[in-house]
C-alpha cells in the first residue's frame, strides 16, 4: 500500500506502509512545519507520519542526496543502503548474519523515530539491513551508536584511499551521532508518552527486528 501526501498541492509518494523510502525525517518535518503538506486522497493525515508511536522508517539522509528537493529522492533507488562492515560480537546480531571471518557485511538504510533505551528520549535511530532480504535491526542505545561510528571509522575511513568515499563516510558518522541526540534539548510534546516495547514487523528477530 502506497503512502502519499500532497506537497504544495501535488500528490507525492513518500513510501509503502511503514517504510517511507522517499523522504528523510528532516525534509518531511520541515515541509510539514512550513505548512506545505496536506492530506492526499490516498493516505493518512500528514501529521501521522511524524508520530513516534507508529515507528515509521524514514530514508537515511545520505550526504549525496541532501540537495535533492522534496519528492525527488529515491526515484532510482528507493530501497538504498550503503555498505557497513561490523566486527562480530560488538553489537548483538542474529546468528544467521554472522560470518566465519568475524566481519558482517551490512547496509545502513533507514532511520526510525523512536524512544531510545534506556532513558526513553526521542531520537532518530539508524537501521542496519542484514544479508537476509527484508530484515533489519535498529540501534537504539548510545553505546550501539558509538560502536557503529567507531566501526565506520575503522573499516571505511582510516584506510580508505578513495578521498570521495572517505569524505562520504565521515559525513555519515557525523550524521549518525547528531541525529541520535537531535531531540535532547527539546521538551517532550506530551507528558503521557510511554516507553512502549518496540513493534516487531517481522517474526524473525524478537529483540529489535524490523521488516523493511
Amino acid at each position: 500500500m502506497g503512502e502519499y501526501v500532497k506537497y504544495k498541492g501535488n500528490d507525492i509518494k513518500i513510501g509503502t506502509m511503514y517504510n517511507l523510502y522517499y523522504v528523510t525525517y528532516e525534509k518531511y518535518s520541515k515541509a510539514f512545519d512550513a505548512g506545505l503538506l496536506s492530506r492526499s486522497d490516498y493516505s493518512s493525515d500528514p501529521a501521522l507520519y511524524l508520530k513516534p508511536e507508529h515507528e515509521f522508517g524514514y530514508r537515511f539522509p545520505f550526504p549525496d542526496e541532501k540537495k535533492l528537493p522534496f519528492g525527488e529522492i529515491g526515484r532510482n533507488d528507493f530501497n538504498r543502503g550503503i555498505p557497513v562492515k561490523l566486527d562480530v560480537g560488538l553489537i548483538p546480531l542474529p546468528e544467521s548474519w554472522k560470518t566465519e571471518d568475524g566481519v558482517c557485511n551490512l547496509e545502513l538504510c533507514q532511520q526510525y523515530l523512536i524512544h531510545r533505551e534506556p532513558d526513553g528520549q526521542l531520537c532518530l535511530a539508524p537501521a542496519l539491513r542484514g544479508p537476509e532480504l527484508g530484515n533489519a535491526i535498529i540501534l537504539n542505545t548510545e553505546s550501539e551508536i558509538q560502536t557503529l561510528v567507531s566501526q565506520i571509522e575503522t573499516h571505511h575511513i582510516l584506510e580508505n584511499a578513495d578521498q570521495e568515499s572517505k569524505s562520504f563516510y565521515q559525513e555519515i558518522s557525523v550524521q549518525l551521532s547528531h541525529d541520535f541526540k537531535i531531540f535532547e534539548k527539546q521538551l517532550q510534546h506530551t507528558a503521557g508518552i510511554l516507553r512502549s516495547p518496540r513493534k516487531v514487523l517481522t517474526d524473525s528477530f524478537k529483540r529489535k527486528g524490523k521488516g523493511i
